[in-house]
């Protein structure tokens, strides 16, 4: 309802179905938890490649409470090319900076290139071992892993003024949160910096922690043209909308 209009293809993906929704389901063997998310993703990817890898150009996996402002995704994935082997979002590092380091947070939406997708695909049919770590492992930083083993780095997503277009922790909190040595966020987001004019890009791309009230909110101010000032949710510079509806 929301900016799943966007896309070109929308897949819904659950081991349980849901009316109304087209439903990728999935066999994980066991109720869904967040224990499951690395098979699940497993899952996921490997059905994209199978079905959908030379209809698209590239493929994007987010959360049920992540939002997406495509509008801004498109102007920036047409600086980049389908055909290089990368994998884009909001970029963490376990460690220190290098990109055998780095990972990209799943809250803010794990997006491969078609050549990521494509290396990714052709390698686990012949090799089930490609894909890192347990089943309970982290899904965000094991899916950086297992792109690493076929040649998948990373990039630095900030714009061209160092400020960042994807969230991890939710556009709101990254604008106000106050360095903390002892937190984890400030340990693995190398970039990060404070204040709501340094760290956040305006004409942001994705962001993790949206109530579904709020992605209704931000769909009704498009529609309507309500421009929010710069401290006001959902704190971004809002496209208009291609439909009415």
């Amino acid at each position: 309802n929301t900016w799943g209009r966007d896309c070109d293809k929308l897949i819904f993906a659950s081991s349980a179905p849901h009316p109304g929704l087209e439903i990728l389901t999935l066999d994980l063997g066991e109720a869904e938890s967040r224990v499951m998310l690395w098979p699940k993703s497993q899952q996921m990817w490997m059905h994209v490649y199978q079905h959908y890898l030379n209809d698209y150009d590239w493929f994007l996996k987010a959360d049920d409470d992540t939002y997406v402002v495509f509008p801004y995704l498109h102007e920036y994935l047409a600086t980049l090319s389908k055909n290089d082997p990368i994998h884009l979002g909001r970029r963490l590092h376990l460690g220190g900076r290098s990109d055998a380091d780095a990972y990209y947070s799943g809250g803010a939406g794990i997006i491969l290139s078609h050549e990521a997708l494509r290396r990714l695909g052709e390698r686990a049919e012949k090799d089930a071992s490609v894909w890192e770590g347990p089943p309970g492992g982290p899904e965000d930083y094991l899916t950086s892993r297992t792109l690493r083993n076929v040649g998948v780095h990373t990039v630095d997503t900030r714009d061209k003024s160092q400020k960042h277009q994807f969230f991890t922790l939710g556009i709101g909190v990254e604008r106000e949160i106050k360095r903390s040595y002892d937190m984890w966020y400030w340990q693995f987001s190398k970039d990060a910096v404070e204040g709501a004019d340094k760290c956040c890009s305006r004409r942001w791309i994705a962001t993790h922690y949206i109530r579904w009230q709020e992605m209704l909110a931000i769909h009704r101010m498009r529609l309507t043209r309500c421009q929010p000032g710069p401290d006001e949710f959902p704190y971004l510079e809002l496209p208009e909308l291609q439909s009415d509806v």
